[in-house]
């Protein structure tokens, strides 16, 4: 047998599921970006589908950043613009970083985190397509397409994979769509 309720409702509950405020570029974070690996680095974040460029980070360098919880963030290499990791994954997504505050134990305070930029893990496979990249992308781009297609003696995919890498440096916007993708499919995880 149901009960009637004592007294209604304050207000109506509005079951509609509520947008997100696109403007809104999240909670602050404060992060230092550290360079692990022995190649040059730029920093780009994103936000909305558009990449914006950062700052470039030598090898061992470091860099504070003030960021947003909804400013997604990728690394690559300056030459080859191979995607760097951090924590194994190749979009870092900021969180609010806190630790207990000294003088109230009861309540936290930001901080500033330091995020490891590192190489990405690779099969032997990858290894060796970026070996190749990394040795064509010096000379220029109409001769490395001819030695891929008339001097290499590989199967047809692994030419595609080559090309296709070569033109992310030449075509530094062919990332974005992967980057989307990634961001898409990171964020649906959690």
């Amino acid at each position: 047998m149901a009960l009637e309720p004592d007294a209604a409702p304050a207000a109506p509950v509005d079951l509609q599921r509520q947008q997100p405020d696109l403007q809104y570029p999240g909670d602050n974070s404060f992060v230092l970006f550290h360079n692990t690996t022995n190649r040059i680095i730029n920093l780009y974040w994103c936000m909305h589908g558009a990449k914006t460029f950062h700052t470039t980070l030598q090898p061992g360098a470091r860099c504070k950043t003030n960021t947003f919880t909804r400013h997604f963030w990728i690394f690559c290499d300056k030459d080859t613009n191979e995607m760097m990791c951090v924590e194994k994954q190749k979009v870092f997504v900021p969180l609010p970083y806190h630790i207990p505050d000294p003088n109230n134990p009861n309540s936290f305070v930001s901080c500033r985190k330091e995020i490891k930029i590192h190489l990405p893990m690779r099969t032997l496979r990858e290894s060796c397509l970026w070996r190749a990249v990394t040795t064509l992308h010096t000379v220029p781009v109409t001769v490395a397409m001819d030695i891929i297609e008339n001097h290499m003696r590989i199967p047809y995919v692994l030419k595609h994979e080559i090309k296709k890498r070569l033109r992310r440096k030449t075509h530094p916007e062919l990332i974005v769509s992967e980057i989307v993708e990634s961001l898409i499919d990171q964020k649906n995880s959690y």
